[in-house]
């Protein structure tokens, strides 16, 4: 394939800003979302093809950091700062858009502090705070399973904004949180393929959204707790 390797990733980086942009301009909460989700499962899809292609460039990680900040920061952010709209009270209102702001400055700095670990040659093998996608994924299913149930409650719309303030604190906390790469045992890395098919077709099908948030929460939890596994076996080799 030579260098016509390089174009695969790419394109998929393309399609998934594609995504980003119909997320940007659609009409509700829940469309934007979905496809939020699906520019999720597109990123997942465009490290598997660099790393498997051996199609990584400096070109390719520039383009998915854009990616990463517009569709996981700057989407997400915007739809917090436009829900404000819904809301009478100016102390609801300053509120929300803060949120929105801020969840987009968090989103920004979560990726500039792991490039920099990236190009200095620092990056360990494990995340420190949750990385921006899993956050986006968050903060998307909760979208699609609760917005418009959220819409007719009054106040309880609060919740949208404050899970985002709450996700750019988690994005950049001193924890560690588990990265996935490639298992060595074939039974981890068939067992990871079925569950990402299936966590796509669910997406791609718009269907059963409580389901994704729950997976959403839950892998959480689990990287959080594996991450922190892997940091203190890493403190006791260098020990």
């Amino acid at each position: 394939m030579g260098k016509l390797r390089f174009l695969v990733p790419s394109g998929i980086t393309l399609i998934s800003l594609w995504f980003a942009w119909q997320a940007m301009v659609a009409s509700s909460v829940v469309v934007a979302c979905w496809n939020i989700l699906k520019c999720v499962v597109f990123d997942k899809l465009d490290g598997t093809a660099a790393r498997t292609l051996n199609a990584s460039s400096a070109f390719g990680v520039k383009m998915d950091s854009i990616h990463d900040a517009f569709a996981f920061g700057v989407v997400p952010g915007v739809i917090v700062f436009q829900a404000s709209g819904q809301f009478s009270d100016p102390m609801m209102v300053r509120y929300t858009q803060a949120c929105g702001v801020l969840y987009i400055l968090g989103t920004f700095y979560r990726l500039y502090k792991f490039d920099k670990l990236a190009t200095s040659g620092m990056a360990k093998d494990y995340f420190i705070g949750i990385p921006s996608t899993l956050a986006a994924a968050v903060f998307a299913s909760f979208g699609v399973a609760f917005s418009e149930r959220l819409s007719e409650m009054g106040s309880l719309n609060l919740l949208l904004p404050s899970l985002a303030l709450l996700l750019a604190i988690l994005m950049n906390g001193r924890f560690a949180s588990l990265k996935m790469g490639k298992p060595v045992k074939k039974g981890r890395l068939y067992s990871q393929v079925a569950f990402f098919i299936g966590v796509s077709t669910l997406i791609f099908l718009e269907t059963l959204p409580e389901v994704l948030f729950l997976i959403s929460l839950m892998t959480v939890a689990v990287s959080i707790r594996v991450g922190g596994l892997k940091r203190q076996e890493s403190h006791a080799r260098t020990a």
